[in-house]
């Protein structure tokens, strides 16, 4: 669906990745990925957020948001 539709942003929320979940096995080819995976949730089931972003832009992760307690890019 990506490589036929050429998206320039692919969003997905309840992502339920974890960090045993590798940035390889999320990735997408072609684009930057960005993650922040749930901590807070038991069994680190559920809940995450990714963000993949055409290699063509010039993109970088906004880290004052790390201190917001969400899931937030």
């Amino acid at each position: 669906m990506v490589a036929f539709n050429n998206y320039d942003i692919i969003c997905v929320t309840e992502s339920w990745a974890s960090p045993c979940i590798s940035n390889s096995e999320l990735k997408i080819e072609g684009y930057t990925m960005y993650r922040r995976d749930r901590s807070s949730v038991r069994d680190n089931k559920g809940g995450g957020v990714l963000i993949n972003v055409k290699e063509v832009y010039n993109t970088s992760e906004n880290n004052t948001l790390n201190s917001v307690k969400c899931e937030a890019l």
